[in-house]
């Protein structure tokens, strides 16, 4: 079904989308009127609206090649390096967290550092951080708030996001306003997006609001799947003395081989592959624009329809008899399951996600770099005093995964559930 592309379409979602974050009529006009001959049209063999032009803009982003290369080798990888070894960075996170020797961290904290701090800075550059150095802390708000928004829930109980909305879109708007050569730094996506919308007439603050939608997206789903990892590897000290194992081999004199990481690190691979089963809840949704037979039955225009990934990713017939046991070596004895139907971690068809190989290798690098670097010890006591546990336990609580909130993607853990970490330089680490 989501190969789908003649009678069911996501188009009108997307529509929807723009309505919920409020671009004016005008501009919801404009991107989703089709001009053969707009200057991005120039050279389509199919002409495109300018909402899904800027759908297209991320692809060719994420296509392997130049504007691929730059921004994952030469910007995303070097900030994680530099993060994880607590150097600068060439585009500096004024928010970076501490990660001093003996100093518990947050490891919910350092994720959103090391993968939103970096992404943010690739795609984007330092003028989003001259324009707003605590982008990221209204950024984690609306994280936390945004299924407010999905279900359009009244103002009286949204307050806390619709500020942070609010002041995500008017960092946009003080972004795009800043001199060209302020933001010469930043990446192809966000360059051909913003000279499109200008060539098609789209008002700064509409061009703001799509920037949101695009940045929500960009962001939200490679620090939690990392935050998911790091906490299945450093609780269990097996998997940890493994995966270190393992990794060594891409680290010498102080440098970092990536490449050896995804092609010679098959424990770790296995690892992330089944934290996306276990922590992608989002569905996907498409309306019914032409009769369309599923199965015995016929789907009529003006229907919805929806395939839920997330009880795809628990179906006991492929999972086995118990789907919500994480099984880390589970796609390195079973590589075929990779292929499954019923494992759909990006989606599919039209909208699979372009950065689904960047973000695996990004998670798989960060917990490389980390676990060769460092020895990770959880701060029991801060741990669990977080989630509200009393007593002395001696063993720390796993945080629980809150799927009762809608996600565009991977799940964060419930509110206060966050592991607190303690890092010690290893001697033999590079």
């Amino acid at each position: 079904m989501y190969k789908n592309t003649a009678t069911i379409s996501y188009h009108s979602m997307i529509k929807e989308m723009h309505y919920m974050i409020e671009c004016s009529q005008e501009g919801i006009n404009t991107l989703f009127t089709l001009d053969p001959s707009a200057k991005h049209n120039i050279g389509m063999g199919t002409p495109m609206v300018p909402a899904l032009m800027t759908n297209e803009f991320h692809r060719r982003q994420l296509y392997p090649g130049p504007h691929l290369d730059n921004l994952y080798d030469g910007k995303i990888i070097p900030y994680i390096w530099n993060t994880i070894n607590r150097r600068p960075t060439a585009i500096e996170n004024p928010t970076r967290i501490d990660i001093s020797d003996g100093t518990p961290v947050s490891l919910m904290g350092l994720m959103v550092d090391v993968f939103d701090g970096g992404i943010t800075s690739a795609f984007f550059g330092v003028g989003i951080w001259k324009v707003h150095p605590t982008l990221l802390r209204d950024f984690m708000t609306w994280e936390i708030t945004n299924w407010k928004w999905t279900f359009q829930m009244p103002k009286v109980i949204s307050g806390d996001m619709m500020k942070a909305k609010d002041s995500i879109v008017n960092t946009f708007v003080k972004y795009l306003q800043l001199p060209t050569e302020e933001r010469n730094d930043r990446s192809y996506f966000a360059t051909a997006m913003e000279e499109m919308m200008r060539d098609v007439g789209i008002s700064e603050l509409d061009m703001a609001k799509t920037m949101m939608l695009h940045f929500w997206a960009i962001l939200g789903n490679s620090y939690k799947v990392a935050f998911w990892v790091f906490a299945y590897v450093i609780y269990d000290p097996k998997l940890l003395s493994a995966i270190r194992e393992e990794v060594s081999g891409a680290f010498k004199d102080v440098q970092y081989d990536e490449t050896y990481i995804f092609e010679n690190c098959p424990h770790l691979t296995s690892l992330v592959n089944e934290t996306l089963r276990l922590s992608v809840a989002s569905p996907l949704v498409r309306d019914v624009v032409e009769p369309t037979p599923v199965g015995n039955k016929i789907l009529q225009p003006g229907s919805k329809v929806m395939v839920p990934f997330h009880q795809l990713h628990r179906n006991k017939a492929v999972w086995g008899s118990h789907p919500l046991q994480v099984e880390s070596d589970r796609f390195l004895t079973k590589p075929k399951l990779l292929s499954s139907k019923s494992y759909r971690p990006f989606g599919g068809g039209s909208t699979l996600c372009p950065g689904r190989n960047m973000a695996r290798r990004a998670i798989s690098f960060a917990v490389a770099a980390m676990v060769n670097k460092y020895d990770i010890n959880i701060d029991v006591e801060k741990t669990n005093k977080a989630m509200g546990i009393r007593g002395n336990r001696k063993d720390a609580v796993f945080p629980s995964i809150n799927h009762s909130k809608p996600s565009p993607g991977a799940s964060l853990p419930f509110r206060d559930d966050d592991v607190f970490i303690v890092l010690k330089e290893r001697k033999t680490g590079n």
